[in-house]
């Protein structure tokens, strides 16, 4: 496993520092581009945003950090940093292709795939359901949410199963149109509420923050493969950059597709934003990094915040829980679309979706993590393949050159 993390972790690096440097650096200017080519999509590009993010966020966002933390130290932050960086070439580049490669009723990295090397986009579909089902799209959420519910604010799985339930069934049948329309209204509201309560305890705890700072730049030093491996496959979690999951919500945009794949760009630097002040507080606070990453949260938020930091907690647990949850359905149906076409099969899916998400909240289960883990892995290396096939369209169709 430990071997299997680290040659993906240096395919992920080595891919995005190539396309960071063939496109000049991270093409975000892109993002505010002005009379793009508009495209089919049933999502405006905001809409197709907020819900990438939705699905990537999740509680990964609050925990990734966290659990690097407890098993590589302060010192796996900065790996962590330099892989979500070079992701945003990355991310840009995989929207990119998927957005021009998109077929009617077939999107993301299936499409491109398809058009290649069809074995390895069934091999993609087959990766991606277990992801969806029992890793970080479903499983590993509402884990997390039980968990976090149960301590904090002591209500019973059952309770959270049923409620898991009644949010996800109305936006299942409304589908993405519904997703991203509540998606862009959500958001951008929880999004700002938890970075100003970050803020305002960071401010509370400045007088520990040049040694919380001190602490990663020493924990890094001097490299060791081990950590730099840890760090990558956190911020592939983290920001789903070289696995391609995030291009089915930004294929449903109506912009172009540089445009969009810029908006990519900024969710993985939003992603970071928001993981980097996770893991700040945690240091400064000096909480014991022992036990659950859900433990440790909460502590953490406790005594920055007092009682009202845990219930803040709880409450932006809940959110990206359950605001990743219909996005990774979403992920799922795609792929269980293409390897059998047919209502009875997306019946068969979103059942079993929904049956994982329930149950999921009753049992708790430690190895879920380890699980997600390995599964992202394996789930890069067609992506990475797709992103090598299609090097040179993404460099041709990069950046647009500026008019004089």
């Amino acid at each position: 496993m430990e071997v299997l993390r680290f040659v993906v972790a240096l395919g992920i690096f080595l891919f995005g520092a190539y396309f960071t440097g063939k496109l000049r650096g991270v093409p975000l200017r892109e993002a505010f581009a002005r009379g793009a080519a508009q495209a089919p999509g049933a999502l405006s590009p905001a809409a197709a945003l907020s819900s990438a993010l939705c699905g990537t966020l999740g509680v990964g966002t609050v925990l990734a950090a966290i659990s690097a933390l407890a098993e590589g130290g302060p010192g796996v932050l900065l790996p962590l940093l330099v892989g979500t960086l070079t992701g945003c070439a990355l991310k840009y580049a995989e929207i990119f292709v998927t957005m021009r490669h998109r077929q009617s009723g077939l999107a993301g990295p299936l499409a491109a795939l398809q058009e290649r090397a069809p074995c390895l986009a069934r091999a993609y579909a087959l990766l991606l359901l277990p992801v969806a089902l029992l890793g970080m799209g479903n499983l590993a959420q509402v884990q997390v949410l039980s968990e976090a519910l149960a301590r904090g604010a002591h209500l019973p799985r059952l309770a959270v199963g049923f409620g898991v339930l009644a949010v996800l069934l109305p936006l299942v049948r409304g589908g993405i149109g519904r997703i991203g329309r509540a998606a862009s209204l959500c958001l951008p509201a929880a999004g700002a509420l938890y970075v100003g309560a970050c803020a305002l305890a960071l401010w509370r705890l400045r007088p520990a923050l040049p040694g919380a700072l001190l602490s990663i730049f020493q924990g890094a030093l001097p490299f060791r493969p081990e950590l730099f491996a840890l760090g990558i496959a956190r911020g592939l979690f983290l920001c789903e950059a070289g696995m391609g999951t995030s291009a089915f919500a930004h294929g449903q945009s109506r912009a172009e597709a540089r445009v969009q794949g810029a908006l990519g760009a900024c969710e993985v630097l939003f992603s970071t934003f928001l993981c980097v002040l996770t893991a700040l507080l945690v240091l400064a606070t000096g909480v014991p990094l022992s036990g659950s990453a859900v433990e440790v949260a909460l502590s953490a938020f406790r005594a920055a915040m007092g009682p009202a930091g845990g219930a803040l907690l709880c409450g932006m647990l809940a959110f990206f829980a359950l605001s990743t949850l219909p996005v990774w359905w979403f992920y799922g149906l795609q792929c269980a679309r293409f390897l059998r076409s047919g209502r009875l099969a997306e019946a068969l899916y979103t059942a079993a979706f929904l049956a994982v998400a329930f149950l999921g909240c009753l049992f708790p289960l430690t190895a879920v993590w380890r699980f997600a883990d390995g599964f992202n892995l394996l789930l890069a290396l067609p992506c990475l393949a797709m992103l090598f096939l299609y090097r040179r369209e993404v460099v041709r169709g990069g950046p647009a050159k500026k008019r004089k």
